[in-house]
């Protein structure tokens, strides 16, 4: 059954990720509490990876030492030395100076790229394992559509 063991705040975005006609989506929107520039931002997410994605869109979290050792590792394996981005970190999200990207890590280990769009943080594509893979994502140039 589509939906099933979804809140129904997550369903409502699964929903609205199907594309309805506008005043549906409108009313999704009003109903779990959400702009409709909200609600599209949560289906950008849903659509590069469902409830996994949507989670890190809207749950913050702060990795422990041990996720924090972990994600270290993974960003120092990423790149070729002197190749790595200049990141800072805040919470589960590292930000590139300098730049409109950002990687955000995911309660599974999974990093998932963010651009910084009109101001405001957006999905830019699927979860990689890979850091330099996800952070390719967030930097390309061309505006990606699901």
């Amino acid at each position: 059954m589509p939906g099933a063991g979804l809140s129904a705040a997550e369903d409502a975005v699964r929903l609205a990720a199907g594309g309805p006609p506008s005043w549906v989506a409108g009313r999704l929107a009003s109903r779990t509490g959400r702009s409709r520039a909200g609600l599209e931002l949560a289906t950008r997410a849903w659509r590069w990876g469902g409830a996994a994605a949507l989670a890190v869109l809207e749950e913050a979290w702060t990795p422990d030492e041990e996720a924090l050792a972990r994600a270290a590792a993974r960003l120092a394996g990423a790149w070729e030395d002197g190749e790595r981005p200049e990141l800072s970190r805040s919470g589960a999200c590292w930000t590139v100076a300098g730049a409109e990207a950002q990687l955000r890590l995911g309660e599974d280990g999974r990093w998932w790229p963010y651009r910084r769009t009109g101001g405001v943080w957006s999905p830019a594509g699927p979860a990689d394992r890979d850091p330099a893979t996800a952070l390719t994502m967030a930097t390309a140039d061309a505006e990606r559509e699901d």
